[in-house]
């Protein structure tokens, strides 16, 4: 499945994410909405077949595009750096739980 993983920077929490769905055999590409233009957003949110957002509010980023398919899945931006382990084991549940 063609993912793209939303987070306020792109630096921690969705390249986490990403990493770890990718390791599940999906193509995944982490994105901070912060560090891209609305042509780059739109680009991506077409391509994917679902949209994680970390944050809720990240969703107004998208506007007035029409995702096809979007889960939130409400994770703090709290992590020092990415790959960190108590986020790593927050994913790979979240992940379980969604059966990705």
């Amino acid at each position: 499945m063609r993912i793209l993983v939303v987070c306020d920077r792109g630096v921690s929490r969705s390249p986490t994410i990403a990493a770890l769905l990718i390791a599940k055999g999906h193509e995944a590409i982490p994105l901070g909405v912060e560090a891209s233009s609305f042509g780059t957003r739109r680009t991506l949110g077409k391509w994917a077949e679902l949209v994680i957002f970390t944050d809720e509010r990240q969703i107004d980023h998208f506007n007035p595009l029409r995702l096809a398919n979007v889960q939130v899945w409400p994770i703090a931006d709290a992590y020092p750096r990415p790959h960190n382990p108590k986020l790593r084991l927050l994913v790979l549940r979240k992940i379980r739980e969604q059966k990705l």
